[in-house]
């Protein structure tokens, strides 16, 4: 979590001129193992995809692994309206 949240502290410092009407990427915890992560900032999805990824795997505990799920908010025009990460822990 503490990862994932330091992607709205980046954007922050590397954006300028820039009034988004709220948070880029908004993180909700759903339990102890499951993260939703909305991106809605106007960089690739594939790029915060790869980012979350390696966030992911860099911090989670040992014996585990990560499984990231993409869905695209509109998916007919997939930069649009952008993408919600689901973050899973998993046991090995």
């Amino acid at each position: 979590e503490a990862g994932l949240n330091m992607m709205n502290v980046m954007a922050d410092m590397t954006q300028r001129n820039i009034d988004p009407p709220r948070p880029w990427y908004e993180i909700e915890i759903v339990h102890s193992n499951l993260i939703k992560f909305i991106d809605t900032s106007p960089l690739p999805h594939d790029l915060i995809y790869g980012l979350v990824y390696g966030l992911a795997r860099h911090f989670c505990p040992e014996g585990t692994h990560t499984v990231l799920k993409r869905e695209y908010v509109n998916p007919e025009n997939p930069d649009e309206d952008g993408a919600i990460l689901t973050v899973e822990i998993r046991a090995n």
